[in-house]
């Protein structure tokens, strides 16, 4: 077992919880539409879409890293790798 993998496995379900859940409740929701700028693609409200859409698809993307890190981690239980 490689427990720095299954560490940050663990690690990186935490981060992707936590940018999620509070990047939305922190940031997001405090944010004034009327206040951000203007895009090529449109107004604020556009601005506001990509911002989050952002905070939407990080922890998304980051789980299946995550969940893939820890059978990473245990595979080393009896292989030659695991010993250097």
């Amino acid at each position: 077992m490689n427990g720095a993998y299954v560490a940050a496995g663990a690690l990186a379900l935490v981060g992707a919880a936590i940018h999620g859940g509070v990047g939305e409740a922190t940031v997001v929701r405090k944010l004034d539409a009327d206040a951000l700028p203007r895009t090529l693609w449109g107004g604020p409200r556009t601005t506001l879409l990509y911002i989050r859409a952002i905070v939407f698809v990080k922890p998304v993307s980051e789980r299946p890293v995550a969940v893939c890190l820890r059978p990473f981690g245990l595979s080393f239980r009896n292989s030659d790798l695991s010993k250097s």
